[in-house]
């Protein structure tokens, strides 16, 4: 199985209830209450966090892509910089569970250079932002960037441009309002993503949603379906 990263949905981390707001000069001592419940829940939805990044740590990784389960789909997404940090540009797809595609996105970042794991930030941006338009959910999204499997937990945008801030917050927000999951994949298991950020450098758009898969993509979309299809192989000794 990949690595499997799950954000905090409604109801995974326990919400201690609240009473209804007051005044802070009519009751410092609520003010004061919710401050401590605040500090609570932050803390419980960071050890959760924790907890599961080292439980996933030790399982394997899968080779090729992998279908989604039959009530969900699947967003391949990669982004690549040139020097890094570099001219970037990025890709994405979407599929059902037997592997059809269902539509993609491709572009390229403008206005200055971006580090690698800018452009892989970008990249689950702009197909989350995919999936909230078409008012999809249940949506895992699958990346060959690790460091991607840390959003969430405190600390995780210090290394990316304050301008990328924003861009986290939205991320994780669209991800609960839309029932999303990251998990990893090794670059085995995202060419076609990789593909799609290879054409978004190339094409003179700075983004595009496609419709349909480019014909260059194809070939891997094919090689995907039967590798993820192909009837698994059980050698017994006798």
């Amino acid at each position: 199985m990949p690595f499997v990263f799950m954000m905090p949905m409604a109801g995974v981390v326990g919400r201690i209830p609240l009473h209804p707001p007051l005044h802070p000069l009519a009751c410092p001592q609520y003010c004061h209450h919710r401050f401590l419940v605040q500090q609570h829940q932050q803390q419980e939805e960071e050890n959760y966090l924790s907890d599961l990044y080292e439980e996933t740590m030790s399982i394997n990784l899968k080779f090729t892509w992998t279908a989604p389960t039959y009530n969900m789909l699947k967003l391949n997404t990669d982004g690549s910089s040139k020097g890094n940090p570099g001219p970037s540009s990025f890709g994405g797809l979407i599929r059902d569970g037997k592997g059809r595609w269902l539509c993609g996105y491709i572009g390229k970042m403008e206005g200055k250079s971006y580090t690698s794991l800018e452009a892989e930030v970008w990249s689950v941006f702009k197909g989350l932002c995919l999936i909230k338009k078409k008012k999809i959910s249940n949506v895992l999204i699958e990346t060959d960037c690790q460091s991607i499997l840390m959003i969430g937990m405190q600390g995780f945008g210090e290394s990316l441009h304050p301008d990328f801030k924003p861009v986290v917050e939205a991320m994780n927000t669209i991800m609960i309002q839309q029932s999303c999951v990251i998990i990893h994949t090794r670059r085995d298991g995202n060419h076609c993503a990789d593909q799609l950020a290879k054409l978004g450098g190339a094409q003179s758009e700075e983004y595009m949603d496609l419709e349909e898969p480019p014909v260059d993509l194809i070939p891997y979309l094919l090689r995907d379906i039967e590798a993820a299809f192909k009837p698994e192989r059980n050698y017994h000794s006798y």
